[in-house]
């Protein structure tokens, strides 16, 4: 779909990919801090895989794994969203959700959750969560991840069988 736009008298074509979704997410920077319902949704809509911090602002535990979530965040902006969502804030969703201990990281690909972890997670864990988040996003099996460990990769592939 193509929508024109004047700028200075001139036209352009804006053209949206066949991908794209109805309300594209804006914010690319990790982590996120949801808002709303709605916002919520409209991220996990989103392409991108997606972490979810549910913590509260009196849980020293929560406290204790903010500087990491937004550290490993920042490792994997533009390849996996993260989110914080404030239990006080949205106990409506941390409810439909089943949240029962805080902070918990929950998985999503799509509107489907691939994981969940309760307590504080260590940073080696959290990236692992990611990379996982990651490999099931972009359909990579186990054996993609053998022979990527192996080296067979695209050198591999290009290769051919000794006669």
């Amino acid at each position: 779909m193509s929508k024109k736009t004047r700028n200075n008298g001139k036209a352009k074509t804006h053209t949206r990919s066949a991908k794209s979704k109805k309300n594209p997410v804006k914010s690319l920077r990790n982590p996120i801090s949801v808002t709303s319902v709605a916002e919520f949704e409209r991220y996990l809509d989103d392409d991108l895989p997606v972490i979810v911090d549910f913590w509260a602002s009196w849980c020293g535990p929560c406290k204790m794994m903010a500087p990491v979530f937004e550290r490993v965040g920042k490792q994997f902006e533009g390849r996996v969203r993260f989110l914080k969502v404030s239990t006080e804030k949205l106990p409506e969703l941390s409810e439909a959700l089943g949240i029962r201990a805080i902070p918990t990281m929950v998985v999503f690909n799509g509107r489907d959750v691939v994981d969940t972890h309760a307590g504080v997670v260590p940073p080696a864990e959290l990236t692992r969560l990611a990379e996982r988040a990651e490999d099931i996003a972009n359909d990579v099996t186990l054996g993609d991840k053998l022979k990527r460990w192996l080296g067979f990769g695209a050198q591999a592939q290009g290769a051919q069988a000794p006669n």
